[in-house]
């Protein structure tokens, strides 16, 4: 699986290269526009997996490579040794294994690589792949493929953790990702990976590089523009702004982001705004989350499901079973108990945020009054 994973990988990045060679300045400003055309508002299909066979859109490459990096990561959960190799901590033991000496001399590319036997390889691997695609501006053909990277990630970190040296790499991971516009199916997974690494101090140092400088992002109804120095949080909370948000992603959005929150602002890892913040990528996060925790207090999964179902174009939602919408309750009731401790939070800690969010303090009121009366939910007596 490491083997086919990796010249999988190396053979993306080969293709992706031979793009590069014949990119021109009018194919980066075409795809400019691009970023803000109707192909980036995708229709979530909620019913698939990484490990799905089929392209998960129409313009999805390398489905192949995602699949194996998706095994991969599902490996990495129940094996501390394949975490430890692409964490870095540890290599592959291939001596004397002869059908990996066998199946090994007809991977070309890894062969030939020149980071082959590198300490770090599967991650010097995943860095090349992303600058390479960000620098072509085809992230929208490769959502599928990041989404299983960030989830590897993810995995290996919970598994085994990663060195000071590897936290850095997945920074600089994390970075190229964002920058490079991925679809909307890869914010879930960002968060995921913001989530698993904010409390270190090299993935948090290339997040912001200062409150009290221009964030480097311009932002319009018909543009995006920033560089490769731009505030990433900016950036990140920019780019999220604009997808239209359905109601099973307001749900999922919610409880990562209070997540987000609660491990970044909550604990300290991520340092409150302030009022001499030159830019307000903070204020924009806690915003967004506000807003969007009230828009979770509104949703009735019961009837959003029969109406989805109902619906001319339903099929999605009727390849849904009941196991994926008892989760989806059980995630929205979870996203709604952490929203009223952040809210308590808020009001005895930071009262001046809510004050400085746009309408933040509106929507608190609405979600104190909405939450009461949402179906099936209730509080211990100890919350």
């Amino acid at each position: 699986i490491v083997a086919t994973t990796r010249e999988l990988l190396l053979n993306t990045i080969v293709v992706l290269k031979k793009i590069a060679t014949a990119i021109k300045d009018d194919d980066i400003r075409d795809m400019n526009d691009f970023y803000l055309s109707e192909c980036y508002d995708q229709k979530l299909d909620y019913s698939q997996t990484v490990f799905d066979s089929q392209p998960w859109y129409q313009q999805e490459r390398g489905v192949e490579t995602r699949r194996a990096v998706a095994i991969l990561a599902h490996f990495s959960k129940a094996s501390n040794y394949l975490s430890e190799y692409i964490a870095g901590k540890a290599t592959l033991i291939t001596k004397s294994d002869k059908e990996y000496e066998n199946y090994s001399v007809q991977m070309e590319r890894f062969n030939a690589w020149e980071k082959k036997g590198h300490d770090y390889e599967i991650l010097e691997m995943i860095l090349e792949f992303v600058k390479t695609l960000l620098f072509i501006r085809r992230s929208h053909q490769f959502s599928g493929l990041i989404t299983a990277i960030l989830m590897l990630l993810c995995n290996v970190q919970k598994q085994v953790g990663f060195t000071t040296r590897g936290v850095k790499y997945v920074a600089e991971i994390f970075k190229e990702i964002i920058l490079a516009r991925p679809f909307f199916i890869c914010f879930v997974p960002l968060i995921d990976v913001f989530i698993c690494f904010v409390e270190f101090p090299a993935f948090n140092v290339k997040l912001c590089p200062s409150v009290n400088e221009k964030s480097g992002i311009e932002t319009g109804k018909d543009y995006q523009y920033f560089k490769n120095n731009s505030c990433l949080l900016a950036v990140f909370m920019a780019q999220l702004m604009t997808f239209e948000i359905d109601e099973i992603m307001t749900i999922q959005l919610s409880h990562s982001m209070l997540s987000l929150v609660n491990r970044g602002f909550l604990l300290y890892n991520i340092s409150w705004p302030a009022e001499t913040d030159v830019h307000n990528c903070r204020v924009s996060i806690l915003s967004f989350t506000i807003k969007i925790l009230y828009m979770c207090s509104k949703i009735n999964v019961t009837s959003m499901r029969k109406r989805l179902t109902d619906q001319p174009d339903g099929q999605i939602a009727k390849e849904l079973d009941a196991d994926f919408w008892d989760k989806l309750q059980h995630r929205q009731f979870d996203a709604l108990r952490s929203g009223i401790a952040f809210f308590s939070f808020l009001a005895k800690r930071e009262p001046e945020i809510i004050a400085r969010a746009p309408d933040a303090d509106d929507l608190f009121q609405l979600f104190i009054q909405q939450v009461t009366a949402v179906d099936g939910f209730s509080l211990h007596e100890s919350e």
